[in-house]
């Protein structure tokens, strides 16, 4: 049986997209806590580090980040919300669909729905990366 205080907390998880920051959301944090959630955003492996890092991180190692995380929150909070920015957006809908237990929503931002892989493309991220070094 859940005790009276873990079925009254909610938290919001934010989860950022491809190359993306957990600092994209913090403008969103006082609107999050307003509203009785307490916000928290997580860093994906190999983001936020060296080009290096970042080629050496699987995709694999995204979802299991975001699974561990929302494990964790599960143990204190009954309901959470999932946001997330593109890339992030799908890592929230599929750990909403592989689980769906104490999750009371999903926002996804700017969902890719249809990926075009191009050389141009390819091109332009292998220049942003490089910058961010």
């Amino acid at each position: 049986m859940q005790s009276a205080q873990k079925r009254e907390r909610k938290a919001v998880l934010f989860i950022h997209g491809f190359m993306g920051s957990p600092k994209q959301f913090e403008y969103l944090f006082p609107a999050a806590s307003a509203h009785g959630f307490f916000p928290t955003a997580l860093l994906l492996p190999g983001h936020g580090s060296t080009l290096a890092e970042f080629y050496k991180t699987p995709a694999q190692a995204w979802q299991a980040h975001v699974h561990k995380e929302l494990t964790s929150l599960r143990k204190t909070y009954s309901k959470i919300l999932l946001v997330g920015h593109s890339m992030g957006g799908l890592l929230a809908v599929s750990e909403a669909a592989r689980d769906a237990d104490c999750i009371c929503g999903l926002l996804a931002i700017a969902l890719p729905l249809h990926l075009k892989v191009s050389l141009k493309g390819i091109c332009t991220n292998i220049r942003y990366i490089k910058t961010r070094k």
